[in-house]
């Protein structure tokens, strides 16, 4: 709008302005960013090692990649569970810093 402004200025001529071919409407890239921040939190974190641990097994059928897979990642993600209760434990009890909720 700013250079249609600029132009009329110069040219003392109204012209009327549209909206470029790449225009995008006010409330699309809030939810564009959310699909794709989501979508590749969810390939990042869990399809994809999901797929390597299935590439990698050694099983000769398919429902026994899919264990094989499952198992890996329980015990992946159990171990980050683990470490991150056994922590937040440790800040909840320690008796010098003040939490509330």
């Amino acid at each position: 709008t700013a250079l249609c402004l600029c132009f009329m200025f110069l040219r003392s001529v109204p012209t009327l302005c549209y909206k470029p071919w790449s225009y995008i409407p006010e409330g699309i890239m809030p939810v564009f960013w959310r699909v794709v921040y989501w979508t590749s939190q969810c390939l990042t974190w869990l399809l994809l090692p999901f797929m390597q641990s299935y590439a990698r097994s050694g099983g000769f059928s398919i429902t026994g990649k899919i264990k094989t897979a499952l198992i890996e990642n329980a015990i992946y993600y159990g171990t980050y569970l683990l470490i991150f209760g056994s922590l937040l434990i440790y800040v909840a009890v320690h008796p010098e810093w003040r939490l509330s909720w």
